[in-house]
């Protein structure tokens, strides 16, 4: 008997036989309706981002400090009693656009046109200066001016006075 060698290719082709016969043998009888499941994502379980640029996590404020601009404090010399003022708060760590609330109350005959109340936004420092204001101090000086600024659950005040 001789014995025939089995060329590479021949071994493909019993190779491809043997695959291509058991995929026949699993195919079912009968084809089946294909089966969806279709579902919602909630909100926050979603990956992309619209411009896929993912919003930064909010800043942990740990730190907040005020201070006044004693460089600017004084009479205004355009008005007479006239006043212009300007505080400044530190945040940490250094962030912009952290909000930092304001709030004033002034005790003595002055009156302010800055709103009682509102928000500023740090610059890439972690800074935010109060927008420089008029106080119009009265026929009776001094007066006080005393700012409360707060962020993150830290807090901290700065008097200004007016004399």
């Amino acid at each position: 008997m001789t014995e025939k060698k089995l060329s590479r290719r021949d071994a493909m082709k019993v190779l491809g036989a043997a695959i291509g016969a058991t995929a026949l043998a699993n195919l079912p009888s009968k084809w089946d309706t294909p089966e969806l499941a279709q579902g919602v994502l909630p909100a926050h379980a979603r990956q992309s981002v619209a411009g896929g640029i993912a919003p930064a996590p909010p800043v942990v404020v740990t730190s907040l400090k005020c201070g006044e601009d004693t460089g600017f404090i004084g009479p205004n010399p355009r008005i007479q009693n006239v006043a212009a003022g300007e505080i400044y708060a530190d945040i940490l760590p250094v962030a912009a656009g952290v909000p930092v609330s304001y709030s004033y109350a002034i005790v003595g005959d002055a009156t302010s046109l800055l709103p009682p109340s509102g928000v500023w936004l740090t610059d890439g420092s972690g800074r935010v200066n109060s927008p420089a204001f008029d106080v119009n101090v009265g026929a009776v000086p001094p007066a006080d001016m005393t700012f409360t600024l707060s962020s993150g659950g830290f807090s901290c005040t700065q008097t200004l006075s007016f004399v």
